[in-house]
């Protein structure tokens, strides 16, 4: 009886440490869901837009000078200029649009300089070439 009482009472202790850490976990994730049910759903289509479009009006900043000449048009913008201002979500999504863009050829990412993500506008109009495809299996049975 004896070591009945010592396995269930070392059971217990053990039971009652996993439950601690157990609820610690969820308290410490339960206000980070909450926040993540509240933001808006992904769609990499509106953030490729937002994306473009930021990078336009920074291009058109840059375009102007101070004195209201305009001095050669540049396409090649930094990503820490489009997401000024951005939340680290907002940051995260911009930055797997920019991949997605760069993919279907709206943007190029130039490798110059590994501290900075810099990207050229190549074409500003928003490609969505998952709509159009169709897998080489499928235009075969056509």
């Amino acid at each position: 009886h004896i070591q009945a009482f010592a396995k269930g009472a070392e059971d217990f202790a053990f039971n009652t440490k996993l439950s601690d850490r157990v609820n610690q976990w969820q308290a410490k994730l339960a206000p980070i869901l909450e926040e993540e049910e509240r933001r808006a759903a992904f769609d990499i289509h509106r953030y490729s837009e937002d994306l473009l479009e930021s990078a336009r009006q920074g291009l058109q900043r840059i375009k102007r000078k101070s004195d209201g000449s305009e001095h050669a048009a540049t396409t090649t913008v930094e990503f820490d200029s489009v997401t000024k201002g951005c939340t680290q979500s907002d940051v995260c999504r911009l930055f797997l649009a920019s991949l997605s863009l760069a993919n279907s050829g709206n943007i190029r990412i130039i490798d110059e300089d590994r501290s900075t993500y810099i990207f050229d506008l190549v074409s500003s109009s928003v490609e969505r070439p998952m709509e159009t495809y169709r897998a080489p299996s499928l235009a075969e049975q056509a």
